[in-house]
């Protein structure tokens, strides 16, 4: 389980809990299985852009909310990476 699938598992509980849905009422309302749910609070599975953003829209969430793990900070400014053909700097596109 990586630190993000970590993240993202507690906050679905927490957010279906508090709603009082069920992880089969989840899943009609988002439009996949159950045993997806449990994969997604369990660490198991990631799931898709679509569903991450039908789960923030039933939460009342952004997406950030959704997914982003506390005291997250954007870099100011992103590093430059050596290319790997000509090994020149490169500075990765803004966000």
């Amino acid at each position: 389980m990586t630190f993000y699938s970590k993240y993202l598992a507690e906050r679905l509980c927490k957010h279906r809990a508090r709603r009082r849905f069920t992880q089969q009422q989840l899943a009609d309302k988002i439009g996949v299985k159950r045993p997806s749910i449990g994969a997604y609070e369990e660490g198991r599975a990631m799931p898709p852009l679509p569903v991450l953003l039908k789960l923030a829209q039933v939460f009342g969430l952004t997406l950030d909310q959704l997914c982003q793990p506390p005291n997250y900070k954007v870099p100011d400014k992103p590093s430059p990476l050596p290319c790997a053909t000509c090994k020149n700097p490169v500075v990765p596109l803004a966000y």
